[in-house]
């Protein structure tokens, strides 16, 4: 279920190598995959993005956000997003997000901590 986005680790090494993918659940746990849903990332250095959950469109979002236009306020729906976070995050050209993956399956474990701007 994708409930707070989604998790992409890209290899800093191969930057053709596929990359792992994975939905965070609502407890912010993750299992990533690159070819099988919890096959886990290949080895080495990676690079992470970040893609934050899309809210939900509320009954006339398109009403509200040509009134927030028309008021000069933001007009996207990411200005209606869930918790707060850098942009930076949200690309691998700017993510200063890095995780190395062993070949043992007992150190893969990674808390990733955010800055909200």
């Amino acid at each position: 279920m994708t409930c707070c986005g989604r998790l992409e680790f890209q290899s800093v090494e191969d930057r053709e190598a596929p990359i792992a993918r994975t939905t965070i659940g609502s407890d912010g746990t993750f299992k990533l995959g690159t070819f099988d849903d919890d096959d886990g990332a290949l080895p080495g250095q990676h690079q992470v993005l970040i893609v934050p959950p899309a809210p939900p469109l509320e009954k006339n979002w398109e009403q509200q956000l040509m009134k927030r236009a028309a008021q000069g306020q933001s007009a996207s729906r990411q200005s209606a997003m869930g918790p707060e976070m850098a942009h930076r995050y949200r690309s691998f050209a700017t993510s200063d997000l890095l995780f190395t993956v062993t070949d043992d399956p007992q150190l893969h474990h990674f808390e990733i901590v955010l800055d909200s701007r």
